[in-house]
């Protein structure tokens, strides 16, 4: 099996594939299974970095063997992993969609969002079956050229891996090496257009010796391997509201590529770590990132290079922070916190420091924070410039 991952990877990048965080969608079927296995190769062999593996139950069917046996091969991996469960049945109801696309979509929505957290790459588990099944329903709803054009191998943050290898050739290696997998029962049934022709029309395009992989590559090029671009932020935070600290490490050390930065050394994490066991406030830094936490509030990474410990600019027209422009209307002024300012909100006049401190804002970004001014009285902190989430704070005019 080592020889024939040694040909997957002529078709790849080893050093984009060691670079990149992956994210294997796991189904458990015979595609996904071999997938692992090659991640596995990697991990050991190329020393990628501990990739992530996510698999949705769409809770069609109770077949609690096949449960245990996936989420046993997702702890055994040694891998991160994420297990969810979602009654795609009744989704599909509510959105009017099949059930196989209400599963397509719901299983990319969740991997996007573990995408956009660990600035990494999806992995799916698509063949050369794949390419023709989904080439042939494109043609039979109406669709041109195109048809033909579908599931390159890297494209916007999804690589496939095995694409432009058959079926047959994964389930012989799966066979031959003992590799378990599961069937979908879902793969059998005619009510499904896809198996309608796996089982009716494909049989007899191979008989007639149709060359999928020649088709295959007369529609596609050669992959360009760039790193899915995504603008980094200006910071991340961890909620760590029932979290396993086993996986802390791993997590900090994703967080911290996802921010463009290195790995977290093991002196410094064990500090963190014995922090956050005695539920204590965190003010620690390395040379390219603060790390603060206050007894109640998430754990903010905040790189030393972010816009938010920048100062105000001006392009000219306006006032630019953390790459937010700053609105001021005639006889406003820009100013920021001063220790004992104050602001008057509904007849109460409450301290500056203190809703700083309701907001969570960071002890060393307070001094950061914009606020605006209009006839010597603060009017406005600007707190939704540091974080989307946060709703600014207007006092009284």
């Amino acid at each position: 099996m080592k020889q024939f991952f040694e040909k997957i990877l002529l078709e790849l990048d080893s050093e984009f594939l060691k670079k990149n965080q992956l994210i294997l969608s796991y189904s458990g079927g015979a595609d996904s299974s071999l997938l692992l296995e090659f991640l596995k190769y990697l991990y050991q062999e190329k020393k990628i970095l501990k990739p992530i593996l996510f698999h949705l139950n769409h809770k069609l069917r109770n077949n609690q063997t096949e449960i245990l046996g996936i989420k046993k091969i997702l702890e055994d991996s040694g891998f991160h992993f994420i297990y969810k469960e979602k009654n795609i049945f009744k989704l599909s109801k509510k959105i009017k969609k099949s059930l196989e696309e209400t599963g397509r979509i719901f299983r990319y929505h969740e991997l996007k969002k573990i995408q956009k957290k660990s600035n990494g790459i999806i992995l799916t588990a698509h063949q050369l079956d794949d390419y023709l099944e989904t080439s042939l329903i494109h043609l039979i709803r109406g669709a041109g050229e195109s048809a033909f054009k579908n599931l390159p191998i890297y494209e916007n943050g999804i690589l496939r891996p095995f694409v432009k290898i058959p079926k047959d050739k994964i389930l012989e290696l799966l066979n031959e090496n003992q590799i378990p997998y599961f069937e979908d029962e879902s793969n059998t049934s005619e009510e499904y257009l896809r198996n309608r022709i796996r089982k009716k029309i494909i049989p007899i395009l191979k008989e007639e010796k149709l060359n999928i992989k020649k088709l295959y590559e007369n529609f596609h090029e050669k992959p360009i391997f760039e790193s899915f671009e995504k603008s980094v932020p200006s910071f991340l935070k961890l909620n760590l509201d029932n979290f396993d600290f086993k996986d802390l490490k791993t997590v900090l050390d994703i967080y911290l590529k996802n921010l463009g930065l290195h790995p977290i050394k093991k002196n410094l994490f064990l500090k963190i770590k014995n922090l956050l066991e005695k539920e204590e406030a965190i003010h620690l830094e390395n040379s390219e990132v603060f790390f603060w936490k206050s007894k109640t509030s998430e754990l903010f990474l905040i790189p030393k290079n972010s816009p938010l410990l920048k100062e105000v600019e001006h392009d000219g027209e306006n006032f630019i922070w953390n790459k937010n422009p700053i609105p001021l209307a005639e006889n406003e002024i820009l100013g920021f916190y001063e220790k004992g300012l104050k602001i008057k909100i509904r007849n109460q006049t409450k301290e500056i420091s203190e809703i700083l401190r309701e907001n969570q804002i960071p002890r060393i970004l307070r001094e950061k924070i914009p606020i605006i001014k209009k006839d010597g009285k603060v009017i406005s902190i600007l707190v939704d410039l540091f974080d989307k989430k946060l709703k600014r704070v207007n006092g009284d005019l």
